[in-house]
């Protein structure tokens, strides 16, 4: 991404905004149009082509087509299923491709802030939206998106469009915002309040979780620098303005205290996760295929739902792709005085909560752009690991 981008280029960096802005709910058909750059890429350079890249598209088609064949919805068309399975390895590969070079890495973290931005407005702006409408204390914790004022979307599934903005408080701790103009700052510092408003009116534990646990990521490995430490103390006294202000007028937790102490849905329990994992784990012996929802329910984590809806076969190519992930994650962080300090904080806030959410949330079920945004981090690592050393079959 140094220097003059080609028209193949600015056609993905275009294409990925678009489809994480969910136009009309048409995220993914957007994205899917990234197979042509694609294309383009690998035809110039073949070596862009390695092993992960065939695990997801594998993993795609195996996944796709068994829900497919399972599946009663009508709006499910072969053509769409076909084209979206190349989506996730297409923008895997497109990642890899842009964070090829190591000459621009603080405009590749500013792309990163930018695009999740991009999967964030839309929800924060609706939000806003029925909050002066209706008031932030009425109605339930479902909501809609503008693309459709008619239908209520889960709070859980909105959250998760929200949740590399949990990060960006600690994008501006400390060193961390060096290289970053301003208007960046700024822009920073206002998505991550509105979604913190956001994050208090859908009533989100896990964005809470997330946005505490990225501050703490990041205090722990800038341990010896005292500025994080202040910047966090100054964070932290506007939120309590912020709250003392406000929390006269308003219940800003009003949307909390029915869960936190419940039986059912507790802390203890991981919102009523644990006991799920554990039934999951049992029922994958006596079902490789896969079982039906209703012995269950969501298992709510990535991988266990993914054996529970297609079996054995596509749980073991993400399984594949996850250890992968891992360890270019390891890789990454071992290097970390190689690599530029926004683009290090950025690309570790992004996965940390990603691998967070993906151990308590149903991905394949309403968070998929969540999922291809993780493949595109992949994508970057992978190319941005290859400036650094070799790989072995990169």
């Amino acid at each position: 991404m140094s220097g003059k981008l080609d028209f193949w280029a600015k056609f993905s960096i275009v294409i990925l905004m678009l489809g994480f802005l969910n136009i009309n709910f048409f995220g993914l058909r957007i994205l899917s149009l990234l197979t042509l750059p694609c294309i383009v890429f690998i035809i110039r350079r073949s070596s862009l082509l390695d092993a992960n890249a065939f695990l997801l598209l594998l993993f795609s088609m195996s996944y796709d087509m068994i829900t497919y064949n399972n599946s009663i919805d009508p709006q499910n068309s072969f053509i769409g299923i076909f084209f979206n399975s190349f989506t996730y390895a297409c923008v895997y590969l497109v990642g890899k491709h842009l964070f090829s070079d190591l000459n621009s890495e603080i405009r590749q973290a500013k792309f990163l802030i930018l695009l999740a931005t991009c999967l964030a407005i839309i929800p924060i702006y609706s939000i806003i939206e029925q909050i002066f409408i209706f008031g932030f204390e009425s109605g339930g914790r479902s909501m809609y998106l503008i693309w459709d004022r008619n239908e209520m979307l889960s709070a859980t599934v909105i959250a998760g469009n929200l949740i590399y903005c949990t990060t960006f408080y600690s994008l501006v701790i400390g060193e961390n915002r060096k290289g970053l103009n301003k208007k960046m700052i700024y822009l920073i510092i206002i998505v991550a309040l509105l979604s913190t408003i956001c994050c208090l009116r859908l009533g989100s534990r896990t964005l809470l979780v997330l946005s505490a646990g990225s501050i703490l990521l990041t205090l722990f490995i800038n341990f010896k620098k005292a500025s994080s430490f202040i910047t966090l103390i100054f964070i932290i006294s506007v939120l309590s303005v912020v709250v003392a202000i406000f929390g006269e007028k308003i219940n800003l937790f009003t949307f909390f205290q029915d869960r936190i102490g419940s039986d059912a849905a507790g802390i203890d329990s991981a919102g009523g996760r644990s006991q799920r994992w554990e039934q999951a784990l049992n029922l994958m012996f006596t079902h490789p295929f896969g079982w039906e929802k209703d012995i269950i329910g969501f298992v709510h984590n990535f991988w266990l739902d993914i054996y529970r809806v297609s079996g054995f076969i596509p749980f073991i190519l993400i399984m594949l792709f996850t250890f992968n992930s891992i360890k270019y994650l390891i890789f990454f962080f071992n290097r970390r005085r190689n690599i530029n300090v926004i683009k290090f904080n950025v690309i570790i806030n992004y996965l940390f909560v990603s691998f967070l959410l993906f151990f308590v949330e149903p991905i394949m079920d309403g968070f998929q752009l969540v999922l291809v945004f993780f493949v595109l981090l992949i994508g970057g690592l992978k190319g941005t690991l290859r400036n650094i050393f070799v790989l072995k079959n990169n």
